[in-house]
Order: C-alpha cells, then structure tokens, then sequence
C-alpha cells in the first residue's frame, strides 16, 4: 500500500497505514478482494481532514483522478483508494451516512465543473443502474466507520474504500467474480454471523444503498442530488 497524506496532526500516515493494514488482515476478515490488494501493493490511501469539508472534497477529487491515471497504466489490476478521516467522530450509523453522501454531494459537484457522468452507469440513485461517478469512470463505494453494525466495515475512523467497477466487469469476464463472490459471502458469514443484507449481486437491485452499510428499509431515500 501507498500512502498520500495531508493530515498529519492526530496521526502520522504511517501510523494509519499500519492500522488498516491491521484491519484487513486481521483473522478471518471476509474481503478476499482487499486482501489481495494490500499483499499486491494494489491498494492506495489518503488521510484528509473532516468528510464536511470542501477543501476535503478538492484534496480527494484530485488523487481519485490520479489514482483513475494509475488505474488506466495497470489494465487488468485491482487497485482500491481508501480515504481516511480521521478528524471525524460519527456516533451513529446515520450520522456516517449523512456524512458519506455529504462528501460525494460535493465531489460530484467539483467533478462535474470538468468530466460528465460515466455513460455506461445512470446518475438517478433510484435506478438499478446507477454508481457514483467520478472522472468519467463508475466506483462502487464501501463506506467503513466505529459504529458500524457489520463488524467487517468497523474501523477505528470514518474510511471510504473507491472501487472502480470495471474492475469488477473484468473479474466477471475472466470468471473470478463468482469465485470471489463465493468465498466473501462464506468468510461473512463466519466473521459476521451472517451475510450483509444491504448487500446485491453484481449488477442487480440498488447500488445506492450500499454504500453505507447501513441496513435501511424500502421507503429509503438516497440524499444525492445529481447536477442536470
């Protein structure tokens, strides 16, 4: 993993480094796909100051587009950015997913000055189609905090790991997505007595949702408002 950081005050991204690192390795942690990740040095990671911040939302738009570069120079790789936040001390699971589509509200905002919405995915978060989209190019997002209910996305500060969803596409296409898919569920079930229920296939119900890892109820309405 490599680290780009602009927040060094409560701790060095060394020490942060070392503690994600800690998490997803720690015994029996589900994600295969992270895992393989941080041992082939594939993951990238950036400490900024509070998620409530637009001089965050810059500092994050711009290594997302450098890590887009970097992803386009290594075709066939799976690489994830994880943002940290380690200002932010979010006691609630709404509170973190007020805070999660905060942040994006404003990245879409940046990013929408300069790229359009990637064609391949809808910008309308009630579509089964939609994904957040960032430099032209679809993520899928994993939010991760203390107090979330799911252990597996439980860390000692708010994070957001960005998923490219080629990526994705490219382990359906080389038939390891189903495999990967397999052992996540049965590694969850084990480290987390069951498998996330917010949780679809690939490509079916709604992404949104999801995001958070918050379990919400049907009536749930995502607070992203798309720039026409």
């Amino acid at each position: 993993m490599q680290a780009d950081s602009i927040y060094l005050v409560k701790k060095n991204r060394n020490t942060l480094y070392k503690e994600f690192r800690d998490f997803i390795r720690q015994e029996g942690y589900p994600c295969v796909g992270a895992q393989a990740a941080l041992n082939s040095r594939s993951l990238r990671f950036g400490a900024f100051g509070s998620m409530d911040s637009m001089k965050t939302a810059a500092a994050l738009s711009g290594k997302l587009l450098l890590y887009l570069d970097l992803a386009k120079e290594k075709p066939g790789s799976f690489l994830s950015y994880v943002a940290i936040f380690p200002e932010d001390n979010y006691a609630t699971e709404p509170e973190f997913e007020k805070g999660l589509w905060a942040l994006l509200n404003r990245l879409h905002g940046i990013d929408s000055k300069t790229h359009k919405w990637d064609k391949k995915v809808s910008n309308d978060p009630a579509s089964s189609n939609f994904s957040f989209s960032l430099g032209g190019s679809a993520f899928f997002m994993v939010g991760m905090h203390p107090h979330s209910s799911r252990r597996a996305r439980r860390f000692e500060y708010p994070a957001i790991a960005f998923n490219l969803h080629e990526q994705f596409e490219d382990l359906r296409k080389s038939g390891r997505f189903h495999r990967m898919k397999r052992a996540i569920r049965n590694n969850e079930r084990l480290f987390d007595g069951s498998v996330n229920p917010m949780l679809s296939d690939y490509g079916k119900g709604l992404e949104a949702p999801q995001y958070s890892g918050r379990k919400v109820g049907a009536g749930w309405k995502c607070p992203f408002n798309p720039v026409d």
